[in-house]
């Protein structure tokens, strides 16, 4: 998700697959992430950009990668429901 924004913060297209150092730094000063405590950059990176306020659809990236990625997780892919 933190890439996801830092792609689209810096105007790059939607595949790019690496990112450089001043691309994580524009991000991380545009909003203060310095100063910010860790529940604070986890709110900003999970919520939709012009929002206050986390939705139910802000979630499902998190879930998406987390059941995509965890090995533990792997038995779920095979279930409907997930």
């Amino acid at each position: 998700m933190l890439f996801k924004k830092i792609v689209e913060h810096n105007n790059l297209p939607a595949d790019t697959e690496k990112l450089g150092k001043t691309h994580v730094q524009n991000y991380w000063q545009k909003h203060d992430f310095h100063r910010k405590t860790d529940a604070k950059r986890t709110f900003l990176t999970i919520k939709s950009e012009n929002s206050e306020v986390l939705v139910a659809d802000d979630l499902k990236p998190l879930f998406v990668s987390l059941l995509e990625t965890h090995p533990g997780l792997e038995f779920l892919k095979a279930t409907p429901e997930f």
